[in-house]
C-alpha cells in the first residue's frame, strides 16, 4: 500500500470538502426553491407577508374550467423558475375562482376568494394584481393568450418590482406632507395605479379640494371632477337622474375649473340625462358643455353629436306626422 504522505493527505481533506460543500448548496438551493410556495387563502398569506416585509402577487384562477386559466399555469405559474423569481419580492398567493353555474355549493374557502373577487372588482380571471399587505393595489399583469409568457411575466415583474420601491417612497412622503406638497403626493400615487383602481385613494382624493384651495397646483378641477362622478353616480342609481346631473352642472360653475374641464363637467351631465331619458336637458347641457370652450376639439365633437340628436329627433317626428 502506498503511503499518505502529508501533503497527499491535505489534498484530499480539500477535495473531500469541496465536494461536501458542493452537495450541501445544491440541498440549500433546492430547499430554497422548494420553500416558495403558492398560499390558497388570502388572510393567511397577508400575515405571512406582512412578517416576510414582502408584497403580494395576487392570482384569481379558474383553472378548473375556465382554459385560459389553465394556459397561464402551465405556461408561467407552475414553473419552478418562475416561483423562484416571484418569491424574491412577493408573496404568491392563487385563489380558486369556481364556476358558479348556478346549483352548485361551494367550499367555505371558495365563498371567500368570491367576495374577495367582488371586493377587487375582478371582471373576469385569470387576473393578477400586485399590491401591498394594506391592500394598496399598484400594478396589474394581463393575461394575453399566446403572449403572456414566462419572459414576459419576468418583465412584467421586474417592473412592479421598480413601481413598489416608488409606492413606498410616496407612501412615506404623504404621511409627512400637508397643503400642495400633500396633493402632488396623491397625483402622483393616482398616476401610476391602474385606472380601474384610483378609487381605492377616494377619501385621499376627497381632501385635494380643502389642501389647494386657491388651486395653485393646477389639479384641484382634475380631483373635483372624479368626487362629482361619485357622487352623481349614487344618485343616478338611486333612480335622482336630475339631481345627477345637477351635481356635475354645480361642478361646472366652480371657477377653480378650467375651460376644458368645465366642458367635460357638462358632458357627464349631458351622459346622466341621456341615460335618464332627459332629451331636454340633455340638449340644454350639450350646448352648455360646447359654449364652456368652443374652439376644443371636444367642442367639435360634440357640436356634431348635438345636431345629429337633434336632426334624429326631427325625423323621428316627420315619421310620427307621417303615420298620422
Amino acid at each position: 500500500m502506498k503511503k499518505i504522505t502529508p501533503r497527499t493527505s491535505l489534498i484530499f481533506i480539500i477535495a473531500v470538502f469541496i465536494v461536501v460543500l458542493c452537495i450541501v448548496f445544491v440541498i440549500l438551493v433546492r430547499n430554497s426553491k422548494n420553500s416558495v410556495k403558492w398560499f390558497d387563502d388570502f388572510e393567511t398569506a397577508r400575515e405571512y407577508a406582512i412578517k416576510a416585509n414582502k408584497d403580494i402577487f395576487l392570482v384569481f384562477d379558474g383553472s378548473s374550467w375556465n382554459e385560459e386559466s389553465s394556459q397561464l399555469k402551465a405556461d408561467v405559474l407552475d414553473k419552478e423558475e418562475f416561483l423562484s423569481i416571484v418569491g424574491k419580492h412577493f408573496v404568491p398567493v392563487c385563489l380558486d375562482i369556481p364556476l358558479d353555474d348556478g346549483d352548485s355549493t361551494f367550499t367555505e374557502q371558495q365563498n371567500k376568494n368570491i367576495e374577495l373577487s367582488r371586493i377587487f372588482a375582478i371582471p373576469e380571471v385569470p387576473a393578477i394584481l400586485i399590491m401591498t399587505v394594506n391592500n394598496q393595489i399598484y400594478d396589474t399583469i394581463e393575461y394575453v393568450p399566446a403572449g403572456t409568457t414566462l419572459q414576459t411575466m419576468k418583465d412584467s415583474l421586474e417592473k412592479a418590482v421598480s413601481k413598489a420601491e416608488t409606492i413606498s417612497i410616496l407612501n412615506e412622503k404623504l404621511n409627512l406632507a400637508s397643503g400642495e406638497e400633500k396633493v402632488k403626493i396623491i397625483d402622483e400615487l393616482v398616476s401610476i395605479t391602474p385606472q380601474d383602481y384610483i378609487f381605492q385613494f377616494y377619501n385621499l382624493i376627497n381632501t385635494v379640494p380643502e389642501l389647494d384651495p386657491t388651486n395653485k397646483t393646477g389639479l384641484v378641477g382634475k380631483y373635483l371632477l372624479i368626487i362629482t362622478h361619485v357622487a352623481s353616480l349614487e344618485k343616478f342609481f338611486n333612480g335622482e337622474v336630475v339631481e345627477a346631473a345637477e351635481i356635475y352642472e354645480k361642478t361646472a360653475l366652480n371657477p377653480l375649473l378650467t375651460a376644458d374641464e368645465k366642458l367635460e363637467a357638462y358632458y357627464k351631465a349631458a351622459t346622466m340625462c341621456y341615460y335618464g331619458g332627459l332629451n331636454e336637458k340633455l340638449k340644454d347641457y350639450l350646448t352648455k358643455a360646447i359654449a364652456a370652450a368652443p374652439d376644443s376639439e371636444n367642442a367639435g365633437i360634440l357640436k356634431a353629436t348635438l345636431d345629429k340628436f337633434i336632426a334624429d329627433e326631427l325625423a323621428q317626428l316627420s315619421s310620427q306626422e307621417a303615420v298620422k
